[in-house]
């Protein structure tokens, strides 16, 4: 593995050379480990180069990912583990079902009941996680119909289709159809935040791009929404951490 010694400090890396044309892409890993895609060929003095011009960043993003994994240990996924739910703090009950082909899962109060059949081991980390996963998919398209339906009147706008995914790097997109998808990791966000999302890409069927106007419509809708960017400043890698239960 290529080690890069910059500032003394110690950077490893792995190097992947790629067939195609372009420039290097890097991506710091939850592990904290370094991966670094560039074109065959490519001279490792010229990587070197674009590694020590991100140096900071790198070393940065390293030490948040490793003080995350220890305010956030990886889920074991088992009763009694709490898994957050826009404001509240859900008790994990896994319930056993011979009989329960496709694991699901349902609200009762503060509990979140997962029935689940007779997985083990890895099987049952990927079912219970992707139970879960639909669980809080299926309660943001709940509570964004309901904003949309609040604010689009106000806003002069008409979601046409609104579909839930599991990106990695955005909260939410829209397109010029009037179609709008959100990231299923909402559920783990405070619901003011939440629902400024939801603004934000219902006040985008409007005015597409980010200038003047388009704020200022975000704004008419939520004045304090400076507040909820503020939030995903501060805690959108925390979101990204905690959702990756692999």
């Amino acid at each position: 593995m290529p080690a890069l010694v910059y500032k003394n400090k110690t950077i490893n890396y792995h190097l992947t050379p790629s067939k195609r044309r372009g420039s290097i892409v890097m991506r710091v890993n939850k592990d904290a480990s370094v991966h670094v895609r560039a074109p065959r060929f490519t001279s490792i003095n010229y990587i070197e180069g674009f590694l020590k011009e991100r140096f900071d960043w790198i070393i940065k993003r390293q030490n948040s990912f490793k003080k995350l994994a220890g305010l956030y240990p990886a889920k074991e996924f088992r009763t009694g583990e709490m898994f957050p739910l826009f404001d509240q703090s859900l008790k994990l009950n896994i319930e056993r079902a011979k009989k329960q082909r496709v694991p699901i899962c349902e609200l009762d109060g503060k509990n979140l009941n997962l029935f689940i059949g007779d997985v083990v081991d890895l099987k049952f980390k990927a079912a219970a996680s992707c139970a879960i996963r639909d669980f809080y998919g299926a309660q943001i398209k709940m509570r964004a119909i309901d904003i949309a339906g609040k604010y689009s009147k106000f806003l002069n706008v008409k979601m046409r289709k609104l579909s839930i995914g599991n990106q990695k790097r955005i909260w939410g997109s829209c397109s010029r159809k009037g179609d709008i998808r959100l990231n299923w990791r909402l559920a783990l966000m405070p619901f003011d935040v939440m629902e400024y999302i939801v603004v934000h890409e219902l006040c985008h069927l409007k005015v597409h791009g980010h200038c003047a106007k388009f704020w200022k419509a975000v704004e008419g809708v939520l004045p304090d929404y400076r507040k909820h960017r503020g939030w995903l400043r501060r805690n959108g890698l925390s979101v990204f951490f905690i959702s990756d239960w692999g």
